[in-house]
């Protein structure tokens, strides 16, 4: 195993064989051959070498910033909290990877003694070797008393501290609102000081720790880069819950198959277990994304078309579908501009009659793209995993009406209460296979029984049929959380 991972752009290999050197002149070893064993992939092994590695040097320079293998790499050691830039010869790192700075070596002519060297030394022997470097790049500076270790008794009081704050944090307090940001903690705030202000106490860092700790292992984010860090404070956490990778449980356990199978029962004969067996409960990882706050309106599709000259595949078909007792039934001269037949669609609801193509240009169009079902979930259960999208309550859910919602129409929901139509407006196309079939999700209007308008639910289609229950909405993937400061909000206002 080697001290140090170095990644790099293969153009650059002059470059960093003399980094290689002075790293090794310096007592460290070094990983960065890349020779591939027979019987071994290059994926395999490089993943190896980062977990393995305690220090990962990313070195950003114009080819780095356009390779996606090396921007893969910095990315697993962001989340092993490893990760160390290296600026040569490029204005700055690309985005996702700007907000920690980098050491720069734009001058750098191999001097063992150059201030930024040494930086980068000093920070790489702390990772290595636990060395206690004088300041980590990116961080908000902390004067060395805030870092000392204290005399015994304040050791054992600060352990006592920490433990009884996980303790408690283990209870679960972090359960938190749909509607509005999460429950206030009891702790007093420790923010970042500005220079010239006495430093962060000690119990005061563990504070803080502990409750960024808790919250980012609620969220589902590798809380390993926030124990081993050596400060965390405003500005560190609010990053690292911006950019992190979540891991997430989606889907269904069998314990609540069987209640949404109990409650299909209540408002409906024939109900049958194997409706809803395919919400298999499922853990996946998912990167920032955003995803737009209401279905897309006949509106907006309106606009859409008149800009781009677009016709759907229901106007080129001269067919749609829509469901009658249970069963669709195609609609001659159906389409989005008559609600498939219904009526003058109003221009605030949702547009429907599009199939999945119709859905994904609007998209891209847009600059988006359509959601995954996990992202599309995600969003409507909240990392709380709610059953609906604004909570456990079945009541707004038994709710029905013989009118197409406007997109806007009933309560706030999903994540933080930013979003609407999650549940009861349509069903909506997203970017997930099942054989054949798309899947759908959300529920329409025109369901009748609870159970079907769950987050979890799947409905299915053909992606090439428009029908007369359903819309979608467009997602698009982004550097950062666009509820990261929702949640920091929590630190912030304890």
């Amino acid at each position: 195993m080697s001290d140090i991972f170095i990644s790099y752009s293969h153009e650059d290999t002059d470059l960093v064989r003399d980094m290689v050197s002075a790293l090794e002149a310096e007592g460290f070893s070094v990983w960065w051959d890349h020779t591939i064993p027979p019987g071994k992939t290059w994926d395999y092994v490089t993943a190896r070498g980062i977990k393995e590695a305690k220090a990962c040097i990313i070195v950003w320079t114009p080819h780095s910033v356009i390779s996606d293998w090396v921007k893969e790499e910095a990315t697993l050691a962001k989340e092993g909290g490893k990760y160390l830039p290296v600026q040569v010869g490029t204005d700055q790192p690309p985005i996702g990877f700007r907000r920690i700075q980098a050491a720069d070596l734009r001058n750098w002519n191999g001097n063992a003694k150059d201030s930024q060297w040494r930086m980068l030394i000093t920070e790489a022997a702390s990772l290595v070797r636990g060395e206690l470097p004088a300041e980590r790049p990116g961080q908000t500076p902390v004067t060395v008393s805030s870092r000392r270790p204290g005399n015994a008794k304040n050791r054992l009081l600060l352990g006592v501290a920490v433990a009884a704050l996980l303790l408690i944090a283990g209870g679960g307090w972090w359960a938190m609102s749909r509607h509005a940001p999460p429950p206030e903690v009891q702790a007093t705030q420790t923010p970042s000081p500005p220079q010239g202000t006495p430093p962060i106490s000690s119990t005061k860092q563990a504070v803080f720790k502990a409750k960024a700790t808790q919250l980012s292992r609620f969220l589902g984010i590798d809380a390993d880069q926030l124990i081993n860090g050596d400060v965390v404070n405003s500005s560190t956490l609010l990053h690292v819950l911006e950019t992190s990778p979540r891991r997430v449980r989606l889907g269904s356990t069998q314990e609540q198959i069987d209640a949404a199978f109990a409650l299909c029962e209540q408002y409906a004969t024939g109900c049958q277990r194997e409706w809803f067996a395919d919400e298999t409960a499922r853990n996946v990882v998912l990167r920032p994304f955003k995803l737009d706050s209401t279905p897309v309106s006949v509106r907006e599709f309106r606009q859409f078309v008149a800009s781009s000259h677009y016709r759907t595949g229901a106007e080129i078909n001269g067919v749609a579908y829509t469901a009658v007792d249970g069963r669709l039934n195609p609609v001659k001269g159906g389409n989005w501009r008559n609600a498939v037949g219904a009526s003058t669609p109003e221009e605030e609801a949702a547009v429907v009659g599009v199939n999945y193509a119709d859905a994904q240009t609007y998209c891209i169009k847009q600059g988006k793209r359509l959601p995954t079902e996990d992202e599309w979930e995600y969003v409507a259960r909240g990392p709380e995993g709610h059953v609906y999208p604004w909570g456990d309550d079945v009541g707004p859910a038994t709710v029905h009406s013989s009118l197409q919602p406007r997109v806007a129409d009933g309560p706030s929901e999903g994540v933080g209460g930013a979003y609407h139509g999650l549940s009861g407006a349509v069903w909506e196309w997203v970017n997930t296979d099942v054989g054949v079939r798309k899947i759908l999700k959300g529920g329409s209007w025109r369901e009748t029984n609870p159970a079907n308008k769950r987050a979890a639910t799947r409905g299915y289609e053909l992606p090439n049929r428009g029908n007369g229950s359903t819309g979608f909405r467009c997602a698009q993937s982004v550097a950062e959380w666009p509820d990261a400061e929702l949640w920091m909000s929590q630190i912030r206002s304890s």
